[in-house]
C-alpha cells in the first residue's frame, strides 16, 4: 500500500505542518510579549522549549517518513524545486491563519456551523474521507456567562447576573425584577 496517497499518509503531513504551527506560535508570542514590555516579559523559556522539542520529535520522525517514501514523493511532485518544497512552511502559516479565522468567526452563536458549511460548501480535494474527518467531531457545549441575554417561558427575557453555583443563577429580568433560576429553565439567546 502506498501511505502518502492514503488518509494516513495526509495525516501524518497535517501532524507536521501542525508541530510547525506550534514554533510559528510560539515565536510569534515571544516577539509580542518582548515588544510590548521592551524586552522584559516574555513567552516561558519552558514551554517554548517544550513545543521546539515537540517540534523537533516530528522532524525525527521525518526520517521514517522518508523510509515510507512521503516526504521524498512531496518533493518529487514538486519536480525537486527547493522553493516549492519551502512551501511547506506557507502552508504551515496558512494553517495558523485558517485557525485564527475558524475559532474568531466561530466564537458567536451558531459560528461554527456557518464556518463548517461554508468550507464544505468548497469543492472536495478528495485527501480526506468524510468519515476519517468525522472521528475528530465533538460536540461544543454552550457555557453560560454573565452578562448574557436569556429567555425563559415563565418570566420572559433577562440578563444572566452571578453564577451562584450548581448552574444556578440571579438573572435581570427586563422587568427589572431579580429572580434566581437553574440553567435547565431558560435559554441563551
Amino acid at each position: 500500500m502506498e501511505v502518502e496517497k492514503t488518509p494516513l499518509g495526509w495525516q501524518i503531513n497535517l501532524l507536521f505542518l501542525c508541530a510547525h504551527c506550534c514554533t510559528v506560535l510560539a515565536e510569534d508570542i515571544d516577539m509580542q510579549l518582548r515588544n510590548k514590555t521592551k524586552g522584559v516579559e516574555f513567552f516561558n523559556k519552558d514551554k517554548k522549549k517544550a513545543i521546539y522539542n515537540y517540534e523537533k520529535a516530528i522532524k525525527e520522525a521525518e526520517e521514517w517518513m522518508f523510509k515510507f517514501g512521503l516526504d521524498k514523493i512531496t518533493y518529487e511532485a514538486v519536480q525537486e524545486h527547493n522553493k516549492a518544497y519551502s512551501n511547506v512552511i506557507a502552508n504551515s502559516n496558512a494553517l495558523i491563519r485558517m485557525m485564527m479565522l475558524c475559532l474568531d468567526r466561530a466564537h458567536t452563536d451558531g459560528g461554527d456551523a456557518r464556518v463548517f458549511k461554508r468550507l464544505r460548501s468548497l469543492p472536495e480535494g478528495g485527501l480526506f474521507p468524510e468519515k476519517t474527518m468525522e472521528r475528530f467531531r465533538m460536540k461544543l457545549e454552550i457555557v453560560p456567562e454573565s452578562g448574557d441575554r436569556v429567555h425563559t417561558v415563565n418570566h420572559g427575557d433577562g440578563t444572566l447576573d452571578i453564577h451562584l453555583g450548581n448552574e444556578n443563577w440571579q438573572v435581570k429580568l427586563d422587568s427589572g425584577e431579580n429572580i434566581i433560576l437553574n440553567e435547565k429553565h431558560f435559554n441563551l439567546l
